[in-house]
């Protein structure tokens, strides 16, 4: 479902970058452990990360590498 997500679960070793738009583009928020409620989370653009992610990309460790590095 687009723009609906409200939270997030990460396991330990495991992180996530969601992305305000379609195909990794927008706004971008790295998330490294759960996150209950996205009420305050903010994108690197400065919008509301809540209920408007729209597409995500895990990564096997524990944090988000930059994104010259992806």
């Amino acid at each position: 479902m687009n723009d609906q997500a409200a939270s997030i679960q990460i396991a330990d070793g495991w992180s996530a970058r969601l992305f305000e738009h379609g195909s990794e583009e927008g706004g971008e928020k790295c998330f490294n452990a759960s996150d209950s409620d996205f009420n305050g989370d903010i994108y690197d653009t400065g919008g509301s990360v809540n209920g408007s992610a729209s597409s995500i990309v895990v990564y096997n460790q524990d944090n988000c590498p930059s994104l010259d590095a992806v």
